[in-house]
């Protein structure tokens, strides 16, 4: 059966919030360098990689999106301070926010699963529209999912 629900996994990104709404100014200061250091971190790890993966860069569009979105507001708070390392962390649900290298690897090539939302909030800027589906284990129902972008493609 499939079913328009809403989906219990993760916040929705609907864009940066006020420094007003959620940490100090100095914090949010903190997490753009963090995300700096992690797109720094995904570059290296490619191009290390490049003969396994078969490519030796990321998209520099798809670098771009993901230096600029709050990736830390995807996780629970107990795991904001370290949501720009690269590893998954636990999101709820049984569920993982995939590690930044493995998003922007997914994103590269449009490989788009729902998650925790980061990876659509990623696509979304750079496509004018996303669609996600996530099955949920309540009732076999599907959860379909519609961002609205702001990319080009």
């Amino acid at each position: 059966m499939v079913s328009k629900t809403v989906d219990p996994v993760g916040p929705r990104y609907r864009g940066p919030r006020r420094v007003s709404q959620t940490a100090s100014g100095v914090e949010e200061q903190t997490y753009a360098v963090r995300r700096e250091q992690m797109i720094r971190m995904i570059e290296a790890q490619v191009h290390n990689l490049s003969s396994a993966l078969g490519r030796d860069h990321i998209d520099p569009r798809v670098l771009g999106v993901m230096g600029k979105i709050p990736r830390h507001e995807f996780v629970p708070e107990d795991f904001q301070q370290a949501s720009y390392e690269d590893r998954p962390l636990p999101i709820g649900f049984g569920q993982t926010i995939s590690q930044p290298l493995i998003v922007a690897l997914m994103t590269d090539v449009l490989n788009v699963d729902r998650g925790s939302g980061y990876q659509a909030a990623v696509a979304a800027e750079l496509a004018r529209q996303v669609y996600t589906i996530t099955p949920t284990s309540r009732c076999g129902l599907v959860t379909v999912f519609w961002m609205g972008g702001r990319g080009p493609i």
